[in-house]
């Protein structure tokens, strides 16, 4: 929409401008309104106006000049795709390793080195993701033998007052509790040395080839949370080796700030826009 203009469905016009009820752009908002604003009457596919949406936007870019909107349209599927707020999944068996291949699935992807995912899931009604921001530090220590400790710190952070969530004043329910599970994949076989900031016992265990470690916290309408995880990787660093490491980023997330440190001196230090490889000098 930020290249083809303002779309018309349903009688309502949709926009990317912001809207201040949400600071967000209106579409969202919008859209929001028709699929979970309290109504004095059963709204039967209430997330119906999404599939008109989509189908007023492909009518307005495949029905105008190819030189007109496609070639923006093209570049921004190419870094949708790197970017991850779009995933394909495909009935065709061929078609989907192709996008496999392409990393557009949303994978885990194997990896001969150090690798790091953090997966969340918010098991809010709200959508307060849309308010909440997110920092990441990994900090490597090395012992003589060669051994690797790795300690990962989430900052979150929301500095936007609740919304009205009540239900029998029938207003808009956006910015609530967040309510976060959330999974580290880290490199198969590292082991947990110590977790603080989850609100239940962090559990580890394997799966897609990696180590997991799951917890859960919450994060209040203008408040914050922290959370630390420090664990051992399952490899020793030779001397004057270097480390490869993968972050592969969560489909959906957008700007997370994450810095790479060595006994606490920046290494790297960036917006995570799209999965990233690093080489690691340690030692």
């Amino acid at each position: 929409m930020n290249i083809l203009g303002d779309i018309d469905a349903q009688g309502t016009r949709f926009t990317t401008k912001n809207d201040p009820r949400c600071n967000c752009p209106q579409v969202i908002y919008q859209l929001e309104v028709y699929a979970d604003q309290p109504a004095q009457i059963v709204r039967e596919n209430r997330k119906g106006i999404i599939g008109d949406l989509m189908y007023a936007i492909m009518n307005k870019a495949f029905s105008s000049s190819p030189k007109q909107y496609w070639g923006p349209l093209f570049q921004t599927m190419l870094s949708e795709m790197s970017e991850k707020p779009v995933l394909f999944y495909m009935d065709n068996q061929k078609a989907q390793k192709g996008f496999e291949g392409l990393n557009a699935a949303g994978r885990i992807m194997p990896y001969e080195g150090d690798y790091f995912h953090l997966n969340e899931a918010n098991f809010g009604g709200a959508k307060s993701n849309m308010f909440v921001g997110q920092d990441v530090t990994q900090d490597y220590s090395v012992s003589g033998d060669g051994s690797i400790v790795k300690t990962v710190t989430v900052n979150y952070k929301n500095p936007n007052p609740p919304s009205d969530c009540n239900l029998e004043r029938g207003n808009l329910c956006l910015n609530a509790v967040l309510r976060d599970w959330f999974r580290i994949y880290v490199p198969k076989g590292s082991q947990l040395i110590s977790a603080q900031g989850s609100e239940v016992k962090v559990t580890s265990y394997d799966e897609l080839n990696k180590t997991v470690f799951e917890g859960f916290l919450t994060v209040r309408p203008q408040g914050a949370a922290k959370l630390t995880v420090s664990y051992k990787l399952p490899f020793k660093l030779a001397q004057g080796s270097t480390l490869p490491l993968l972050i592969q980023k969560q489909p959906g997330t957008d700007d997370d700030s994450y810095k790479i440190t060595v006994g606490g001196k920046i290494f790297e230090d960036f917006k995570l826009l799209t999965d990233k490889t690093l080489n690691l000098k340690l030692r």
